[in-house]
């Protein structure tokens, strides 16, 4: 019902909702390939300056700004991000990356 709200909304198909967008607690929230998509298009650029299955580094350029990110897999431990079976344990490269 929340993702055929979203696209009468947004005046978008249901599967194009889907793609960019999670179902989150009954909460859209924007998928991060999505926002990089987005920010991106608006002229962004990110470096990945270090990517691995403990940490990710990354450099956000954008209208001459730089701004530093990164994220670490100790830090989705210390958030209960990480449970049995979930994508954090399958690829937490991928996460991380998502998180940065």
């Amino acid at each position: 019902m929340i993702l055929a709200m979203a696209a009468i909304t947004e005046g978008k198909s249901p599967i194009e909702i889907a793609a960019t967008y999670h179902l989150v607690g009954g909460d859209l929230s924007m998928k991060s390939r999505a926002q990089l998509a987005k920010f991106r298009q608006a002229g962004g650029k990110v470096v990945w300056n270090k990517t691995t299955e403990k940490v990710c580094e990354a450099t956000w350029h954008f209208e001459g700004q730089k701004v530093k990110v990164g994220f670490t897999i100790e830090e989705a431990q210390k958030m209960g991000l990480i449970r049995g079976g979930s994508h954090w344990t399958k690829d937490p490269s991928a996460m991380l990356r998502a998180r940065a």
